[in-house]
């Protein structure tokens, strides 16, 4: 498990890194595309392969789909880096990191355990059937705000640079569009989530 926690970090790190570089479709893919894909591929190579998988394998897939996610990244990265930043010569302050990563290590892990205590709840009261359709049910709720977190990473940048250069007018123009292309989308989507069922 650690060495899965520690594999999800890095490849936020990178993630951050290229959104730091504005690069904002690059620094989503990984974590939002990649990653569930190769688990899901695995998972599914897996059961169909394996007559009875148990937890540790889908542990290791979870680990290698992480170990993929952050090569590409990685690449991504490279590849978009500014000339001018690839000479810049590193500098350390290795004993001020590791506090500040002690601390936010801490808190990603407490993250990670209450965004799944439900499910652990969820299973401690109920049946694995239950808890199994709950799950589901859970993941598919999530695609509502997966638009309003698209529209955030996207105009973030902009409308810190829109109120740095005081464009008040511009800023609630961009503000307003994202705001309605959310409402717009999110309503379909839970239209079609209510109609299917």
């Amino acid at each position: 498990a650690c060495e899965l926690l520690s594999g999800q970090n890095f490849v936020m790190l990178q993630d951050i890194r290229l959104l730091a570089l504005r690069n904002v479709l690059l620094g989503q893919l990984p974590l939002a595309v990649l990653r569930p894909f190769f688990v899901l591929v695995g998972c599914v190579g897996i059961a169909t392969w394996a007559s009875n998988p148990g937890v540790p394998i889908f542990m290791g897939v979870s680990l290698g789909a992480s170990a993929v996610s952050l090569g590409v990244i990685s690449v991504f990265l490279k590849r978009t880096l500014p000339s001018k930043l690839r000479g810049v010569t590193e500098s350390f302050n290795s004993k001020y990191w590791l506090q500040t990563a002690l601390t936010m290590t801490l808190i990603s892990s407490v993250h990670v355990i209450i965004s799944q205590s439900d499910v652990v709840m969820v299973g401690a009261l109920v049946g694995a059937k239950e808890t199994g359709l709950y799950n589901v049910a859970n993941r598919l709720s999530s695609l509502l705000v997966f638009t309003l977190m698209a529209v955030n990473s996207v105009l973030a940048s902009q409308a810190s640079a829109l109120y740095a250069k005081q464009s008040l007018k511009e800023l609630q123009r961009i503000v307003s569009l994202g705001i309605k292309f959310v409402f717009f989308s999110t309503l379909i989507t839970a239209s079609t989530i209510i109609k299917t069922g």
